[in-house]
């Protein structure tokens, strides 16, 4: 950590405070070369047992000094006639000089722990590119008094209510690990691009390098193989996938998940989601390394005011109320002028709503439009996709069974996004809090409903994807087949990576990393770090 704050403050309160975890292929490779390191080889003696003629070598090794308040783990310590040096290892090339700043902090760190504890050391080593250039430190007075200034800088950041500000110069953002999570470019110039508008560059990538596996095999066993999952259905069929290329699992009815298989997948911080058959979402399984006590204290305390809920919720719905007439306009043969123009006075009407009654009452009305008017989107008329409104619990045609099912999903999805932001999923300011419902998902995926999830409905049934034979009508209600819910979810993951211009950036992103950025853009706003919250409206 000592090291991540020379690196950038920002980051190293991102991940220390908030607890934050990003990840790179860097990362990555460096694990893999730290891995004969890591394994415990050696002892560490009591100073009192080191002599003027020790001469030993230890690998991971861990200490710590209550005076110092830091603790470290060792990749190897060597002893030369009884004076301890530590040896850091390190993945990258040196600088042309000396150490890098944030490996130097790391290692003189090190050092005092060690002599704190009674041990005798001079010098320290930063091994980069795996030990074949060593480059060494002394331990001089000025040296340890620059140390001193430094940590004492950290705990102030340690200590403070808000993370800092991104650094003026990003030369480092494009290849840290938490620039997905930190975003520099959008939380500096979010306030000016509105003046100006000017877009940031986007450091991390448009997509996301794993997605979401889907499990919907009755009677399945999910196990752990090798580094990754294998899935064994009834029939005998098998299916593996990696770790790396998992995002999320979602699991639908009656599959079983082994202990080994849930242990590896909250390691690598991907929950688990866990379905009915019929779609229903009841919720996740997650890891604890994302639990950002700040965070949601920020969001509980706004929960408390009702003039901010209701800010909050006007731009909600009258976004989505926009983005409904949108999707109406872009894709209906002939739209309807009356419909287009009541659901933009609805949009205008959100905006100035007093309450979240009246609130309630302008989308509730500028819903029923809009639904009343999706039948003139389908291109394959009949009475069996025929579209008269919406219904649910249980959906009672095709069209609805299709929009239940993505409403679930896409929730599913906000959810995840906004627990990995650190904010409580289950606590929202338009929908009522109520046991089992991710309120705030439901609302931050208000304003994403017509362009994701209806979006995916209608393109399934006017592409012929789906045809009448894939849905069972049963007590009332339809569902989907097991074959057309693959289909389905094939369908949602690409649109899902579909890349669209972000209304607000003006840079590529695909909708499931925009899911992403936006939950973070509005924890930021609910800590008082951005002024808004800038959501997304398409035109």
């Amino acid at each position: 950590m000592l090291s991540a704050w020379v690196y950038c403050p920002r980051q190293f309160y991102l991940q220390w405070v908030l607890a934050e975890k990003g990840d790179t292929a860097a990362l990555e490779l460096g694990r893999r070369e730290h891995a004969e390191v890591d394994q415990p080889q050696g002892i560490l003696p009591s100073p009192a047992e080191i002599t003027h003629s020790s001469d030993f070598e230890a690998t991971s090794i861990s200490l710590s000094s209550e005076r110092l308040g830091l603790t470290t783990r060792f990749d190897t310590l060597r002893c030369r006639g009884g004076k301890v040096i530590p040896v850091e290892q390190k993945h990258g090339k040196p600088p042309p000089r000396g150490l890098w700043p944030s490996d130097q902090a790391q290692v003189l760190a090190q050092a005092l722990i060690l002599r704190n504890e009674g041990y005798q050391v001079e010098e320290a080593i930063v091994a980069y590119q795996a030990g074949e250039n060593e480059r060494k430190i002394s331990l001089n007075e000025t040296v340890l008094n620059e140390f001193q200034k430094l940590l004492a800088s950290v705990r102030e950041t340690e200590l403070a209510d808000m993370p800092p500000e991104p650094l003026e110069q990003r030369k480092h953002c494009p290849k840290c690990s938490m620039v997905g999570l930190c975003l520099p470019e959008e939380q500096t110039d979010l306030s000016s691009m509105m003046v100006d508008g000017e877009s940031p560059n986007r450091f991390f990538p448009a997509r996301p390098d794993s997605s979401p596996f889907y499990v919907q095999a009755q009677g399945a066993y999910i196990g752990k193989k090798g580094d990754g999952l294998e899935v064994r259905e009834k029939n005998g069929e098998k299916t593996q996938i990696r770790f790396l290329d998992i995002s999320q699992l979602s699991i639908f009815g009656n599959a079983t998940l082994s202990q080994p298989a849930l242990t590896s997948l909250l390691g690598r911080n991907i929950p688990i989601c866990h379905f009915s058959y019929g779609g229903w979402f009841y919720g996740m399984t997650a890891p604890i390394s994302r639990a950002n006590a700040l965070v949601r204290q920020h969001q509980y305390q706004a929960c408390l005011s009702d003039e901010f809920a209701l800010k909050v919720a006007r731009e909600l719905v009258s976004r989505k109320i926009w983005n409904s007439r949108s999707f109406y306009r872009r894709n209906a043969e002939g739209a309807s002028v009356e419909i287009l123009e009541s659901l933009k006075t609805a949009s205008q009407q959100a905006l100035t709503s007093t309450s979240l009654e009246q609130l309630r009452g302008i989308e509730g009305s500028a819903s029923k439009k809009y639904f009343s008017g999706l039948n003139d989107i389908l291109k394959r008329h009949g009475e069996f996709f025929a579209f008269h409104g919406r219904n649910r619990r249980p959906p009672r045609d095709p069209m609805n069974a299709l929009l239940s099912l993505a409403y679930s999903v896409l929730a599913k999805d906000w959810t995840i996004a906004l627990a990995s932001a650190g904010l409580d999923p289950f606590l929202g300011f338009y929908h009522q809090s109520r046991f089992g419902r991710p309120s705030l998902a439901l609302d931050l995926m208000e304003e994403f409903r017509p362009i994701i999830a209806d979006s995916v409905a209608f393109l399934l049934i006017n592409n012929n994807v789906l045809n009448p034979n894939d849905f069972l009508a049963r007590g009332g209600g339809v569902t989907l087949l097991p074959d057309a819910r693959k289909k389905f979810f094939q369908s949602y993951e690409r649109r899902m990576a579909q890349l669209f211009k972000h209304p607000v950036f003006g840079y590529q992103i695909s909708m499931r990393r925009a899911l992403e950025v936006q939950a973070r853009l509005f924890s930021r706003y609910l800590s008082d770090e951005l002024p808004e919250y800038a959501g997304v409206r398409l035109e």
